[in-house]
């Protein structure tokens, strides 16, 4: 340990250590899904890098992004943009703002005290009426602009418009009707600002594919790999029958994973072609492993 006069534990009896600690935990049952049980088909595990102070810094410790002379140099790499599903930076904020709309409240002035002029209660109502107003036409400038930002979707791809519009449009806003909470969170795994391959996954991406080609209620719990699209056929195969113009955003999601994965790979194949022309003792670098300790 860091300024102990102890000898630290050697590798394999600290790792001993930790996990006969790990068993005496009583969470386990908290890990569960309910729905696949203990063991998992996919399993996605997001890291964050954290730094350490300067003071335990030491000139042997060279990160492995560091550059030497000797270095290997890749030409003409760059990075693939807007691998999102949806491509355009503009119209996944305004779809974002649809799907995350809340009715804005009116703030009403706090009622005057006993005894408070004639004057004071008619600056309270004229405050309370201008807040109003601000709040109406927040309302309606939104109302407005719902059917340009379905129109602009259903010209990315229709299918996922019409869906979009049925669900979000004026006519729903316009009723009151419930956002279905499947569809809510389908569409705002669509408007994100992450790349496709967040969503769908290599496993992912087959089980869809399954289903586009066979869309039937036994290819469908596959996709559970995918649990916002999962959702989304759950509700509408207990409501009615697979709905097509949800099949048409199943294959649009595919589509567009393919042609982002499609972009990757070839860049991906070009790094490892460089790769070959080094000295053959060297092991390359998507061969190595992880070893943690």
């Amino acid at each position: 340990m860091f300024k102990s006069e102890m000898e630290f534990v050697q590798p394999d009896v600290f790792r001993l250590g930790w996990f006969c600690f790990s068993r005496l935990q009583t969470f386990w049952e908290d890990l569960i899904c309910p729905v696949c049980g203990p063991y998992l088909k996919t399993v996605v595990c997001d890291g964050i890098s954290l730094s350490f102070h300067s003071k335990h810094l030491e000139e042997c410790l060279d990160p492995p992004t560091t550059i030497t002379s000797a270095s290997q140099r890749q030409a003409n790499l760059k990075y693939f943009p807007a691998q999102q599903i949806l491509k355009d930076r503009k119209l996944r904020r305004r779809v974002r703002d649809v799907v995350m709309w809340r009715r804005p409240t009116e703030s009403v002035s706090a009622a005057c005290p006993d005894g408070a002029s004639s004057e004071e209660d008619d600056d309270a109502t004229a405050s309370a009426e201008v807040a109003s107003e601000k709040v109406q036409a927040k309302i309606l400038a939104h109302a407005k602009s719902r059917p340009e930002v379905c129109d602009l979707f259903k010209a990315v791809d229709h299918d996922s418009g019409v869906l979009f519009e049925e669900v979000f449009g004026l006519a729903a806003l316009a009723n009151k009707t419930p956002v279905p909470e499947p569809y809510k969170k389908l569409f705002a795994q669509v408007c994100a600002e992450e790349s496709v391959q967040q969503m769908i996954t290599g496993p992912g991406a087959e089980a869809l594919a399954k289903f586009v080609q066979d869309p039937t209620a036994t290819t469908a719990t596959d996709l559970i790999v995918i649990p916002v699209l999962y959702r989304a056929l759950e509700y509408e195969y207990r409501l009615r029958a697979l709905y097509d113009k949800l099949l048409g955003l199943c294959r649009w999601l595919l589509t567009r994973y393919n042609d982002v994965t499609a972009h990757l790979l070839r860049q991906h194949a070009r790094l490892v072609a460089a790769d070959e022309t080094l000295n053959s003792d060297v092991t390359p670098w998507h061969k190595v492993s992880s070893h943690m300790v």
